[in-house]
């Protein structure tokens, strides 16, 4: 049986028809050798997906947040073992010390604003830099360093660093320091607001279908945006879709 073939009778039990997609991209000696979509890319257009279209990548993006850092690292602009108020001085630290690392590894303590229901429902359009305030404002979960807690407050403050640190933009600094050198021309930001062609939208499967993700301001690394790109199986590089969420 040939490879595609294969391919195409492993999605078939995960990706019908009728419901949301995937691409995927198989590479041999830096050559595709099988790109395929699956699927729909909207399901209330019947819209089919494509190789080309646009993925949301949501916390996918830290990784790219996490490199940034470490490449400030590597400049001397910044070190994991810096507290945070001294790329941020607004940041209270109320006796507890935060540092860059443990918000990079996620045991930093931080309040962890999208598991506030009132900011997920009431307030869904907050601008970036009140959510980071209320962070500051509220208490800490635990003594840094005490636990690993999965938390997407510590990579919106660690986007507020790195633009702190380079003096630029996050998304501009993510762009001239990673994308553009690895020739990931069409990976970059993708607010929710931006009329963004062949975009695929995201959906949740649950017990009685597949139903629309919501679009809240609780996964981004800066405002309401995430990294995307052109699915996972572009000719250029990475999906273009940093929430970090």
């Amino acid at each position: 049986m040939s490879l595609e073939r294969r391919i195409d009778q492993l999605l078939a039990r995960h990706v019908p028809p009728d419901g949301p997609g995937a691409a995927v991209g198989v590479l041999q000696d830096g050559a595709f050798i099988h790109r395929k979509a699956y699927g729909l890319a909207d399901l209330e257009w019947g819209t089919p997906l494509d190789p080309t279209c646009v993925f949301r990548i949501a916390s996918l993006t830290k990784p790219f947040v996490a490199t940034a850092v470490m490449l400030l690292a590597e400049r001397g602009t910044l070190s994991v073992d810096d507290p945070l108020e001294r790329h941020l001085p607004w940041w209270p630290d109320r006796g507890r010390r935060v540092t860059v690392g443990r918000l990079l590894n996620h045991t930093s303590g931080v309040w962890r604003h999208d598991w506030d229901r009132t900011l997920r429902t009431t307030l869904p359009d907050i601008r970036t830099a009140d959510i980071l305030a209320l962070i500051g404002d509220h208490d800490f979960e635990f003594e840094p360093g005490a636990t690993y807690r999965y938390n997407n407050s510590g990579y919106l403050l660690l986007g507020a660093t790195i633009e702190a640190a380079s003096g630029m933009p996050l998304f501009d600094f993510l762009r001239e320091a990673i994308f553009e050198s690895l020739g990931m021309r069409r990976t970059g930001p993708l607010p929710y607001e931006t009329v963004t062609p062949r975009r695929a939208r995201g959906y949740v499967r649950g017990r009685s279908g597949s139903t629309m993700r919501g679009l809240t301001a609780r996964c981004s690394p800066t405002r309401r945006a995430a990294l995307a790109r052109p699915s996972t199986i572009s000719q250029s590089g990475i999906v273009r879709c940093a929430s970090t969420g």
